[in-house]
């Protein structure tokens, strides 16, 4: 591998290692570069290239949508903070939402009879 100036025909060869190598049948875009650099140097380190060390690509993010601190289980692992998840430090209990759309409605609430429908319990 040699980078050559096409003005004086000078010639400096690489020195390094090549640790991944890839042939593409088209130019890749600067964030196709870049997304592959993330997901390669991820895989390598286990960092998410973050100024945290706290995360990792295995970090485990559990569904919450309405943020009433619990989760239906439904869990991803990835760096990002996708919307609608939170860290299981972050929540009160991993299973159990009732209704991920109602923050009022958790396993802790309490309901009581209204036989009569007027609004009051017995």
């Amino acid at each position: 591998m040699a980078n050559s100036d096409p003005n004086n025909y000078s010639y400096s060869w690489f020195s390094g290692q090549i640790d991944d190598a890839r042939i593409y049948n088209r130019a890749l875009s600067s964030g196709e570069v870049k997304d592959l650099y993330i997901s390669t140097n991820q895989r390598q380190t286990g960092d998410c290239l973050d100024s945290s060390g706290t995360y990792s690509p295995l970090t485990k993010r559990y569904k919450d949508v309405d943020g009433d601190g619990y989760s239906d289980g439904t869990m991803t692992q990835q760096c990002g903070q996708p919307a609608g998840y939170q860290l299981a430090a972050n929540l009160t209990a991993l299973t159990g939402d009732c209704n991920d759309t109602n923050d009022l409605l958790t396993p802790n609430t309490i309901r009581y009879l209204d036989a009569d429908a007027d609004g009051f319990s017995q």
